[in-house]
């Protein structure tokens, strides 16, 4: 239900579903809590593209936007420091050019947990404090104190780093958004163990943490099992050799991928190499995360549950808002819809608004149904709506008529210019647009004076949208027209640059030209223009 209540304020804000989603997670969740995190999501109908460590996600927040990086010889260290309203949390961050690594410290001496991965604070090269708990100044002071006096940077948004990183990381799997190639290798924090049993027949594998004592209160350390039935036998009566691969993915899940045993193939022929056949064994796997059968009777309750939900929201919604047109038109009858309105309207529109107001606090109208306030709110609109289209005609066809003058009078005034951008136009042209700017201004003022004549409490005859129509119908009329480009001049060929009035004279070029203009010789090539050096 939390994950589906998120969904809607994501998707009412940014007006569009969503679906996919990377989710930031505290850490040191291990893959028991990751897998618990995913099964939610998928029940709520989200795509999570991948949980992303909060530390990690504020590592990417700060060095994706940072063009400076050095090279990986000497990576740049920074130490990110989160200090929340229940937990703190501390990681360093190697950055060189499009990528960084992750190291979260474990313990609470920063020296002994710097030391773990070959450091100290002289190389930490920045400290960055997110969390809203780091602007106590008694916090500061204590982190400082810890880091040796060592100056404290608060560049990041201390509330919407993680989440920022969180949105770049899913602008990676987007096709649409272009961002920037940045890599990141992050870390698990607890060491995992395989534990095998070498048998003939079937047998199990499971997987657990090592060091149980370094998790989490009350998490078990088991992670996995692997199960299977199928080996096949030896030909020599030996132990079958069962290959098993295992990754962690970029959930930071433990998985069992593969598994299968490798049979020799006689050589084609004796100087080749002896060929290697895979043959896959098939298995199972027991983990923590929910049945896929379990999983889709979960999606189905809580597509349930949220259409209920919807209902119960939108019937509050129909209801609150029959309630407030009653309360809304009844005092604006009195007031701004007084001069809009007949007599009879207006009995019979307070009737029924007083007969909606007992309605809706009686037995039956406090608890109806979402069609039933629907119903009630359309039969009120059937009679109120054309009131309060008067009022509105009112306030919008003043502005309706002076747009449709203003655009009239300019084209009116380039259509008649003697202007040279417009000398090229035709004139039929021309006198086309005239006309039809005199044809709608004579419309516009004869529907002026029949609205003068039409009482303020009947229907309009002169409706602004009519008017913008006839403004749209100009324009869309009269810009191909005046907008028409100027043909182009085409030089005719020899000519040359003009020259300058003050340029002296070549006393070659009268002879130059005339042995131009003589004709051709029938066995000679016609020569081109003549080069000319152009400035």
């Amino acid at each position: 239900m939390y994950f589906a209540k998120l969904c809607d304020t994501a998707s009412n804000e940014l007006k569009t579903a969503v679906s996919d989603v990377v989710i930031a997670i505290p850490g040191w969740y291990t893959d028991i809590q990751r897998r618990a995190i995913q099964d939610p999501a998928a029940i709520a109908g989200l795509n999570a593209l991948r949980p992303i460590n909060d530390t990690t996600g504020t590592a990417l927040s700060w060095g994706i936007t940072k063009p400076d990086l050095p090279d990986p010889e000497n990576p740049r260290n920074i130490m990110f420091v989160d200090v929340g309203h229940s937990s703190m949390s501390v990681s360093v961050v190697a950055f060189t050019k499009a990528s960084s690594s992750s190291k979260a410290l474990r313990t609470t001496d920063t020296s002994e947990g710097l030391a773990e991965f070959g450091l100290t604070v002289d190389q930490i090269d920045a400290v960055e404090l997110i969390g809203g708990s780091t602007r106590i100044p008694a916090v500061r002071a204590c982190i400082q104190a810890a880091l040796g006096g060592k100056p404290l940077s608060t560049t990041l948004n201390q509330d919407e780093a993680i989440a920022r990183g969180a949105t770049f990381a899913c602008a990676f799997f987007s096709p649409t958004f272009r961002v920037r190639e940045f890599h990141m290798r992050d870390i698990s924090h607890y060491p995992i163990q395989v534990l095998t049993f070498y048998r003939k027949g079937p047998f199990d594998i499971k997987a657990r943490y090592l060091e149980p004592e370094g998790l989490p209160g009350g998490i078990s350390p088991w992670i996995a099992t692997f199960s299977t039935k199928n080996v096949p036998a030896d030909p020599r009566g030996d132990l079958t050799c069962v290959k098993l691969k295992t990754r962690l993915n970029l959930h930071g899940v433990m998985s069992f991928d593969s598994a299968y045993v490798e049979e020799a193939a006689p050589a084609e022929a004796p100087a080749k190499k002896r060929r290697v056949k895979k043959i896959d064994v098939p298995f199972t796997t027991l983990t923590t995360s929910l049945d896929p059968a379990i999983l889709e009777k979960f999606k189905e309750q809580e597509a349930q549950m949220h259409a209920a939900d919807k209902l119960v929201q939108d019937t509050e919604d129909r209801k609150n808002a029959l309630e407030e047109y009653v309360y809304d038109t009844r005092g604006k009858l009195d007031d701004r819809y007084a001069p809009f309105v007949q007599p009879a309207e207006k009995t019979k529109l307070l009737a029924m608004l007083q007969e909606g107001e007992d309605w809706l606090y009686s037995e039956e109208g406090e608890d109806a149904t979402k069609s039933a306030y629907v119903g009630k709110l359309d039969a009120l609109k059937a009679v109120g709506d054309p009131i309060v289209a008067r009022y509105r005609e009112t306030e919008e066809r003043p502005r309706a008529i002076a747009e449709l003058r203003t655009t009239l009078n300019e084209y009116m005034s380039q259509a008649t210019s003697s202007d040279e951008k417009f000398a090229h136009l035709d004139p039929k042209d021309k006198n086309a647009v005239v006309e039809r700017c005199a044809t709608i201004q004579k419309w516009l003022e004869d529907q002026i004076a029949r609205q003068a004549e039409r009482p303020q409490n009947q229907d309009g005859v002169l409706k602004s949208a009519d008017i913008l129509k006839k403004k749209d119908e100009i324009i869309y009329f009269a810009i191909p027209i005046l907008t028409k480009p100027k043909p182009k001049v085409v030089p005719p060929n020899g000519t040359q640059t003009p020259q300058s009035g003050t340029q002296t004279p070549d006393p070659g070029a009268k002879q130059e030209k005339t042995q131009q203009e003589a004709p051709p010789k029938a066995e000679e090539d016609v020569p081109g223009p003549p080069e000319m050096d152009v400035d």
